[in-house]
C-alpha cells in the first residue's frame, strides 16, 4: 500500500508504539515520510508491566528513525500516578532533546477508558507542567493534547515566541506562515530574522536548503501550505541541521 501511495504522491505517516526493528524500518524507509511515536514512559518497569515491552527498544527505535532521516514527533499520554512525576517528565524531555531539539513533543491528557478506568483524567496543571519542562529543557515545540482552547496546542516561534499557527482542537484558526514569491522559500509575518534563506547578507545560501525549500513551496503560489511543510520550513530557516523534506 505504501508503495502504491508513493507512486501517486501520497505521503505515508506512521502512528506507532515505536517497536520496530531497524531492518524493518530500513525496508519501509523509502516510502515513509513521517512518524508519530508513542513514548509512554521512561520507566523500564512501567513498560514491562503495562505494555509487555522494553523501554530501551523504544528509545533505540526513536534514534533509528532520526538517523534514517524520517521526520518524527513524540507523544506521551500522561496518566496520573503512572508517568506524571516531574522527574519522569524531565527524563522524557531530556531524551527527546538529546535526539533533536526540533522534534515536537505532544503531552496528551488521559481520560479513563477501557481497561484503565480507576485513574482520573489528567489535570490541566500537569499538562502545563510537562509543557513547561519540555520548553525549559530546550525543546522547541511542545504541545498539550486533548485539551482544546487552552493555548498549549499552538505553534510558537521558539525564538520570539509569537504565534505561528493558532489551533482549536484539530482546526487551524490562524496561520501566520505565508508564501513570499519574491524570495526563495517563505517568510513568517513580522519575523525579520526569518525573512528569507539569505537573511544574513554576509552568508551564502545553503544550496541544499534552497532546494528543499523550493520543493516545500513548489506550486502555483495559491495552494495552501500544509502544517508539516510550514513547521519544516521554519526549522530549515532556523538552521536545524538535519530536517528532511517530504515534499
Amino acid at each position: 500500500i505504501a508503495k502504491i501511495a508513493s507512486r501517486k504522491s501520497i505521503k505515508n505517516v506512521f502512528v506507532t508504539n515505536g517497536y520496530i526493528t531497524r531492518e524493518a524500518l530500513a525496508t519501509i524507509k523509502p516510502y515513509l515520510q513521517a512518524a508519530n511515536i508513542d513514548l509512554k514512559s521512561f520507566s523500564s518497569e512501567t513498560y514491562k508491566k503495562l505494555c509487555g515491552a522494553r523501554l530501551e527498544h523504544v528509545l533505540d527505535c526513536i534514534r533509528s528513525y532520526k538517523e534514517m532521516g524520517i521526520w518524527i514527533e513524540i507523544t506521551t499520554l500522561i496518566i496520573p500516578e503512572i508517568n506524571d512525576s516531574e522527574h519522569e517528565l524531565r527524563q522524557i524531555a531530556g531524551f527527546i532533546k538529546s535526539v533533536g531539539p526540533e522534534i515536537p513533543w505532544h503531552v496528551s491528557r488521559f481520560y479513563p477508558r477501557y481497561r484503565l478506568i480507576e485513574k482520573p483524567p489528567t489535570p490541566i496543571d500537569t499538562l502545563r507542567m510537562a509543557r513547561d519542562i519540555g520548553l525549559e529543557v530546550g525543546l522547541r515545540y511542545v504541545y498539550e493534547g486533548n485539551v482544546p482552547g487552552e493555548g498549549g496546542e499552538n505553534t510558537y516561534c521558539y525564538k520570539c515566541k509569537k504565534v505561528l499557527i493558532k489551533r482549536y482542537g484539530y482546526q487551524i484558526i490562524e496561520n501566520n506562515i505565508i508564501r513570499d514569491n519574491k524570495n526563495v522559500g517563505i517568510v513568517i509575518t513580522d519575523h525579520a530574522s526569518f525573512a528569507n534563506v539569505t537573511a544574513d547578507p554576509e552568508s551564502e545560501p545553503n544550496p541544499d536548503r534552497v532546494q528543499i525549500l523550493n520543493n516545500l513551496m513548489s506550486g502555483n503560489g495559491t495552494e495552501p501550505i500544509t502544517e508539516i511543510k510550514a513547521l519544516m520550513a521554519v526549522n530549515l530557516m532556523s538552521e536545524a541541521p538535519d530536517i528532511v523534506a517530504v515534499g
